[in-house]
């Protein structure tokens, strides 16, 4: 992808985890790959990305892979507000995310999740349906690319596999088409 840059925006522990993972299996990250540790919650997107050299002018890709169960609805929304804000158009999201259903949901592994969360004091805030995702989105510029839910993602990924899906946990990448200014 020359001429894009990337941005990953998890907590320092994980970038450290991700990284020695990456290093085990003998590759190499991109050059246009900066993995930049932010505590979203006391310091606006902007500035994080600012102080560590992003520019606005390129087209980049934000990875916010298991983030988003952290964040309440409202700053979610105002997460992908600040994407748009500082983003060149054709900018995407790629991010997973729990579905309407995942506090109500009986299933045993689901429940461990929620509990293993609470019990680290880092509880999951948020679920959303796919219509209050995609207002969410368009609200701010993007449009959704591409959206799998538990099925498409044992389907396409897991297929023939030991491995089953989570439940109440779907994927979605979104696309900036029009830059709030």
């Amino acid at each position: 992808m020359t001429g894009v840059q990337t941005c990953a925006l998890p907590i320092s522990t994980i970038i450290t985890d991700k990284l020695k993972r990456i290093s085990r299996t003998g590759l190499t990250p991109p050059e246009n790959v900066r993995y930049i540790a932010a505590d979203l919650s006391s310091e606006s997107l902007a500035n994080v990305l600012d102080k560590n050299g992003f520019d606005r002018s390129k087209k980049t890709f934000f990875s916010c892979l298991g983030l988003l169960y952290y964040l309440t609805n409202d700053e979610i929304s105002q997460l992908f507000e600040s994407i748009a804000q500082v983003s060149a158009d054709g900018s995407s999201v790629a991010f997973d995310f729990p579905d309407s259903h995942l506090f109500s949901s009986s299933v045993p592994r689901v429940k461990n999740m929620l509990a293993m969360a609470e019990m680290s004091g880092e509880p999951m805030k948020s679920c959303f349906g796919y219509g209050e995702l995609e207002k969410m989105l368009e609200d701010n510029g993007f449009l959704i690319y591409e959206f799998l839910n538990r099925d498409d993602i044992q389907d396409r990924f897991l297929c023939g596999s030991e491995m089953t899906a989570f439940e109440n946990v779907n994927y979605a990448q979104a696309v900036l088409f029009n830059r709030k200014k």
